[in-house]
C-alpha cells in the first residue's frame, strides 16, 4: 500500500467578508440627517454612533468583517427588525423572503449594487450584478442564461476536472512523503488557487497558473481580496464609488483592475490569436466561446463591452464565493465530531473509489455529502451581508400588520437567517449535516414538508428573479472537491479547537495502480492490472473453466444465495482475466462494476431480460442499429415484452409513453448508421423521475472516449466490444456497465427481483443479479482469451481513436467536394442536423464514421464498393483498417423499407469506418474506384430528394 501523508494547514477567514481596509479607500466621515419615518422598528443596531441617523457605523463593520456578528446580536436583542442605517432595515422575517425578492421584480435593487460595475474606456460597464433595472437585466440576462443551466454547467465538467487533477497533483508533488508527515501548509490558500484556476480553465480554456506555479506569482488573488473589501464596504455608501473607482481623472480603489487578464485574452479571441487546438476548442467549448456565439446571434443585444460584462461576472464572483464555500465545507465536516468519517463512509456506500474524479451526478448522488455541503453553506453562507432591495409603492406589510413605507432599504443577511431558530431549530447555531436528512420515525411528508420551509429560508444563492447565475457552477465544484479529497485522502484535524484554523493529516486511500487519478489514455493501460502475486506486466489469462475449493464448507459457501464477495467458482459466472476487463471498462466509464459477455447482442438482450418481462414494456429508440432493432421488435416480443420505438429525443412523446409497467429506456449515443446524438441529459431526467434506468448503448463513442454516458445521467451502459473495444476484428465480446446511481427500492413493485439484494449489497445488486442469476443460467459468457485479448486493444484505443477520427474528418471534407458525391453524413460537418448534440456530448471528436450516397444510387454504390482495393468490405466498424457496408442489403435487410428509411437507411447509403491507415491511401484507393466505375444514371428522386438520401451538406 502507498501511504502519503503530510501536515495541512487549513485555514478560512473568521467572517465571509475580509477583515482588512485595502490601501485604496479612503475614510470620508459624513452624517446623514434622513431618517426612515412612519416605519415600525424594534431599536437600533448600533448605539455608538446611532444607526437611525448614519450609515458610518455599517460600513465601518463591514471594513473589519464583523458585519454578519453585529447583524445577528442585534436581531439577538431586537427582534426580527432591525434598523441598520437611516433608511435602511434589516429583517430576520422567513416569510417574506417571497415577497422582498420575488420573481416579479417589484422590490428593485438598491444603490448598494452599482458599485460593483467596471470601467472599460472610460465608460461605466454594468453586469448583471450590479443592474438596477429588472428589464434591462432579463435583457441581458436572456442570451446567456442557457450557458449557466444546469446542463450548459454539466457540460463544463471536463475542465473542472483536469483542475481538480492539477490541485490534487500540486498538493502531492509539494507537500506528501511516503511514510511519513509532510511540511504544513495552507490548504485554505490552495483551495482559493483552484478556484481562481478553474474559472479560467471554463472562461478561456487556460489557468492562470496559480496551481502550477503554487503562489500567487502576479499578486492577483491579493487584489481580488482588496476588490472584494472595497465593493462591501463602498456599497454601503454607494456615492462614494462615484468619487473614488468611478472618478474620471483618478481612479482609486474598485474591480476594474481585475480585469486586465480577462481583456487580454478577449481581445486575442478577437484578433483571431487562439492557441487551442481546433478540433478540442470544438469538442470542449469555454465561456468565451459560447459568449462570443452569443455575439454574432444577438448583435443588437451584446456587443463587446456585454461579453466583458459577462465574462466580469465570472471573474469577479465565481472565484471568491467558491473558495469560501469549499473552505468552509472542508472546515466545519472535519471540524465536528463524526462528520467526515461518516462522509468518507457515505461516499463508499456510493461506490464512489480513490483514483477517479466523481462527476457531479455520482456526487449529487451522497446525500450524507449534500447534507454536509447544505449544512456549511447555511452556516457559513459565501456573502454574509443584507442583499438590500427597495420597498415599491403601497409598501412593505410586516407579519405584525406594520407597514414599511415605500422606498425603505430592506433586506436580509443570509448568515442572519440561517440562524432563525423558528425554522432550524434551537440548535441553529451548530453545524449538524443530519437536520437535511429525513430523521428516524419521521414520515416522507412531514420531511418534505420540513425541508420546504429550511429551503424557503436558504438565501446562499439569492432569491427570486435574481438567484445566482453561477449557482449550479459553485455546486458542481463544492460537489465534485470535497468528494474527491473524501475519497483519494484520509484527513484529520490536529487542533479542532482553534476557531478557524485547523491543522489535518492527509494520506492517500489509494492501494493499487488501478486507483490513480490517472487520465483516460492512461486508465487503458493500468486500469485492472493487479500484478501483485506474480509481477505480471499484462492481463493473464486463467484459461479455466472451473476453480478449485480448498474445503466442502467454502464450495458450500461460495454457492450462497447472496454473492457478497468476490470468490471465484465457475468461468460462466466469474473469471479473474474478465474481471480485470470489466474493472478497466469500469474505470473507464465512470462505473460502479461491469459484467463482460460474449457479444454486443448478447448484451443487449440479456440486460433487457434481466429487467423487464411477460406483460412488461420498455422504451427503444427508432434509430438504432439494425440487429438491435430487430432483438426488440421480434425477440424481446416473443417474450412478452412490449417495445415502444420512438424518437427518444421527442421528449414529450417519451414522457407520455411512460407507464406503470415499463422498464427501461433504451438510446444509442450515436445512432447508427443515421448518427443521432441522443440528448442523454434531459432523457436521464425522465428515466429517473418515474425511478427507471436509462441504458445506453455507447458503442459507437469507444468505450468513453467520445462520450462518457454515465457523467450525463446514464445508468446502464453497453458496449459491443467487438468493435472500437477489440480494434483489430479478432475478437467477440461484449459489457454491460452499471454507474451504481440507480434507486432500485424507489419503486421496488416496478422491480421485485432486486429488492432483497439491495437491502444486503446496496448499488451493487442489479450487477450481482446480472452475473450470478442470468450469466450463469443463461451461459452467453465471454470467455476468458478473449477477455485479455480485449484488454490488450483497450491499451491502444485512444491512439486508434484520435487517428481515425482525423481521418473520417478529413474523408468527410473531401468526399463533400467530390463530383460524384450527392450528399455526406458525418456529425463533425456543421450541416449535420445532430452538430450541435455532438458538439456537447462527444468530448475528443465526432467519431470515426460516416456515411455517403453517390449520385447514381445504389447500382453505382455497389459498383464502388467492388472497385475498392484498400478499404475492405465486411459488416464492422471500429476496425484498425477501412471499412465499407451497405446496409440496405446486408444489416438491415430484415427490415422494411418504411423502418429503414425511417432509421436513415437508403440504397444508395455507404457506410465507412474510417481505419488508422495514411488518409493519402485512402483517398487514393477511393479515387482509383471512382476512375474504375462508370457514373450510373442518377435515379428518379423520391420524395423531392435524391434515391433516399439527405441533402448533400456544405463540406467546410
Amino acid at each position: 500500500m502507498c501511504r502519503l501523508e503530510c501536515f495541512v494547514l487549513l485555514s478560512i477567514p473568521a467572517a465571509p467578508l475580509p477583515g482588512a481596509i485595502p490601501s485604496q479607500c479612503v475614510w470620508i466621515p459624513f452624517i446623514t440627517l434622513r431618517r426612515v419615518t412612519s416605519c415600525y422598528v424594534s431599536g437600533q443596531a448600533d448605539k455608538s454612533p446611532r444607526a437611525e441617523w448614519t450609515n458610518l457605523w455599517r460600513f465601518y463593520h463591514t471594513l473589519r468583517g464583523d458585519i454578519h456578528l453585529v447583524n445577528l446580536r442585534a436581531h439577538q436583542k431586537y427582534g426580527p427588525v432591525v434598523r441598520t442605517g437611516p433608511n435602511n432595515l434589516d429583517l430576520d422575517l422567513p416569510a417574506l423572503v417571497k415577497t422582498v425578492y420575488s420573481a416579479d421584480g417589484r422590490f428593485r435593487k438598491t444603490e448598494f449594487y452599482p458599485p460593483a460595475s467596471t470601467v472599460v474606456n472610460g465608460r461605466v460597464a454594468y453586469n448583471l450584478f450590479s443592474l438596477r433595472d429588472p428589464i434591462e437585466h432579463a435583457r441581458q440576462k436572456r442570451p446567456v442564461a442557457k450557458h449557466y443551466s444546469l446542463a450548459g454547467t454539466l457540460s463544463l465538467q471536463p475542465h473542472v476536472d483536469d483542475t481538480i487533477r492539477l490541485l490534487c497533483r500540486s498538493l502531492e508533488e509539494r507537500y506528501v512523503g511516503a511514510d511519513e508527515f509532510g511540511e504544513g501548509f495552507d490548504l485554505g490558500e490552495w483551495v482559493k488557487m483552484y478556484a481562481w484556476d478553474v474559472i479560467g480553465q471554463i472562461t478561456f480554456s487556460k489557468h492562470f497558473g496559480y496551481l502550477s506555479t503554487g503562489k500567487d506569482f502576479d499578486g492577483h488573488l491579493c487584489m481580488s481580496d482588496m476588490g472584494a473589501d472595497y465593493l462591501s464596504s463602498v456599497s454601503q455608501i454607494p456615492w462614494l464609488d462615484r468619487i473614488l473607482d468611478k472618478n474620471p481623472i483618478f481612479p482609486i480603489g474598485g474591480a476594474t483592475a481585475l480585469l486586465g487578464p480577462t481583456m487580454r485574452r478577449l481581445e486575442d479571441r478577437y484578433a483571431g490569436r487562439d492557441d487551442r487546438d481546433p478540433d478540442q476548442a470544438a469538442a470542449q467549448p469555454d465561456f468565451l466561446d459560447r459568449f462570443l456565439e452569443v455575439q454574432r446571434a444577438q448583435p443588437d443585444v451584446v456587443d463587446r463591452q456585454r461579453v466583458l460584462s459577462y465574462l466580469s461576472i465570472n471573474m469577479l464572483a465565481g472565484a471568491d464565493t467558491t473558495a469560501i464555500t469549499i473552505k468552509a465545507v472542508l472546515y466545519y465536516a472535519l471540524r465536528t465530531d463524526g462528520v467526515w468519517g461518516k462522509l468518507v463512509a457515505a461516499c463508499g456506500d456510493a461506490g464512489l473509489e480513490p483514483g477517479e474524479i466523481p462527476s457531479f451526478a455520482q456526487s449529487r448522488a451522497v446525500p450524507y455529502l449534500e447534507a454536509v455541503v447544505r449544512e456549511a453553506m447555511r452556516v457559513h453562507p459565501g456573502v454574509a451581508m443584507v442583499l438590500p432591495r427597495c420597498v415599491p409603492d403601497g409598501g412593505l406589510e410586516l407579519p405584525d400588520g406594520k407597514v414599511v413605507p415605500p422606498g425603505t432599504s430592506v433586506g436580509m443577511n443570509p448568515f442572519v437567517l440561517g440562524r432563525n431558530r423558528t425554522v432550524w431549530g434551537p440548535d441553529a447555531d451548530d453545524y449538524k449535516p443530519e437536520r437535511w436528512l429525513r430523521a428516524d420515525g419521521e414520515t416522507e411528508e412531514a420531511f418534505t414538508a420540513r425541508l420546504a420551509v429550511m429551503n424557503a429560508a436558504d438565501l446562499t444563492f439569492g432569491a427570486g428573479s435574481r438567484v445566482c447565475l453561477g449557482k449550479h457552477l459553485g455546486l458542481l465544484q463544492a460537489y465534485k472537491v470535497v468528494a474527491t479529497l473524501a475519497i483519494f485522502y484520509d484527513l484529520e484535524l490536529v487542533e479542532p479547537e482553534k476557531e478557524c484554523i485547523a491543522k489535518m493529516q492527509i494520506k492517500s486511500t489509494r492501494t493499487n495502480l488501478t486507483d490513480q487519478q490517472w487520465q483516460y489514455e492512461t486508465k487503458v493501460v493500468h486500469a485492472g492490472l493487479d500484478n501483485s502475486r506474480h509481477g505480471e506486466c499484462t492481463v493473464p489469462i486463467y484459461n479455466s473453466a472451473s476453480f478449485k475449493f480448498p474445503t466442502s464448507a467454502s464450495a458450500e459457501d461460495a454457492f450462497r444465495a447472496v454473492p457478497d464477495e468476490q470468490r471465484w467458482v465457475y468461468s460462466r459466472f466469474g473469471n479473474p482475466t474478465n474481471d480485470a476487463f470489466e474493472k478497466r471498462m469500469a474505470a473507464l466509464e465512470d462505473g460502479n462494476d461491469a459484467v463482460s459477455l460474449a457479444s454486443g447482442a448478447a448484451t443487449t438482450l440479456t440486460v433487457a431480460m434481466s429487467l423487464a418481462g411477460a406483460g412488461d414494456n420498455v422504451i427503444v429508440s427508432n434509430f438504432t442499429h439494425g440487429g438491435t432493432f430487430h432483438q426488440f421488435k421480434i425477440i424481446t416480443q416473443r417474450m412478452g415484452i412490449e417495445t415502444r420505438f420512438c424518437d427518444t429525443n421527442d421528449l414529450p412523446q417519451v414522457r407520455s409513453l411512460v407507464d406503470n409497467r415499463t422498464k427501461f429506456i433504451f438510446t444509442e449515443t450515436i445512432g447508427n448508421p443515421k448518427f443521432s446524438i441522443a440528448d442523454l441529459e434531459p432523457l436521464a431526467a425522465i428515466a429517473h423521475d418515474n425511478h427507471i434506468p436509462l441504458v445506453v448503448d455507447a458503442t459507437f463513442t469507444a468505450a468513453g472516449y467520445f462520450c462518457q454516458p454515465a457523467r450525463w445521467g446514464a445508468d446502464i451502459i453497453l458496449h459491443s466490444a467487438t468493435k472500437w473495444i477489440g480494434g483489430h476484428g479478432t475478437t467477440l465480446g461484449g459489457v454491460a456497465i452499471e454507474t451504481g446511481r440507480s434507486d432500485w427500492q424507489a419503486n421496488g413493485d416496478r422491480f421485485p427481483q432486486l429488492q432483497d439484494l439491495y437491502k444486503i449489497l446496496g448499488n451493487r445488486a442489479y450487477m450481482q443479479m446480472l452475473k450470478w442469476d442470468f450469466m450463469r443460467d443463461t451461459g452467453a459468457c465471454l470467455a476468458p482469451a478473449s477477455a485479455q485479448q480485449l484488454c490488450v486493444g483497450l491499451e491502444t484505443l485512444p491512439l486508434r481513436c484520435e487517428r481515425q477520427a482525423g481521418n473520417a474528418a478529413a474523408l468527410a471534407r473531401w468526399l463533400s467536394t467530390h463530383p460524384r458525391v450527392a450528399w455526406v453524413r458525418y456529425l463533425g460537418l456543421p450541416d449535420h442536423p445532430y452538430h450541435d448534440l455532438a458538439r456537447k456530448y462527444l468530448t475528443r471528436g465526432f467519431g470515426t464514421v460516416l456515411t455517403f450516397g453517390l449520385r447514381g444510387g445504389e447500382a453505382e454504390a455497389l459498383a464502388l464498393i467492388d472497385a475498392l482495393d484498400l478499404v475492405t468490405n465486411t459488416p464492422n466498424v471500429g476496425d484498425r483498417k477501412t471499412i465499407v457496408g451497405h446496409h440496405w442489403s446486408t444489416t438491415h435487410a430484415q427490415c422494411s423499407e418504411a423502418e429503414m428509411e425511417n432509421m436513415g437507411v437508403y440504397a444508395d447509403l455507404l457506410r465507412l469506418s474510417v481505419g488508422i491507415e495514411h488518409i493519402d491511401d485512402i483517398k487514393r484507393d477511393f479515387e482509383r474506384a471512382f476512375e474504375r466505375t462508370a457514373p450510373a444514371p442518377a435515379p428518379a428522386p423520391v420524395n423531392g430528394k435524391g434515391d433516399r438520401c439527405v441533402g448533400k451538406v456544405d463540406g467546410n
